[in-house]
């Protein structure tokens, strides 16, 4: 599997992968990430969980 950093370094490999330039992307990603914190807080503090914060696997985004 391919990462960005991988392909960020080849800029033509990049382009033809994702169709976006890479300051593109970063832009998105940077959009993205801020929402995806703000989404992952709301989801970790919701009243009903069984578990606590950070008990059990990590979660990540693959």
């Amino acid at each position: 599997m391919f990462n960005c950093v991988v392909l960020s370094k080849k800029l033509g490999y990049f382009r033809n992968f994702s169709s976006l330039a890479l300051e593109e992307f970063n832009a998105i990603s940077q959009v993205f990430n801020e929402k995806y914190v703000v989404c992952e807080q709301k989801r970790l503090a919701r009243v009903n969980r069984k578990r606590n914060i950070g008990a059990g696997y990590l979660f990540t985004l693959i």
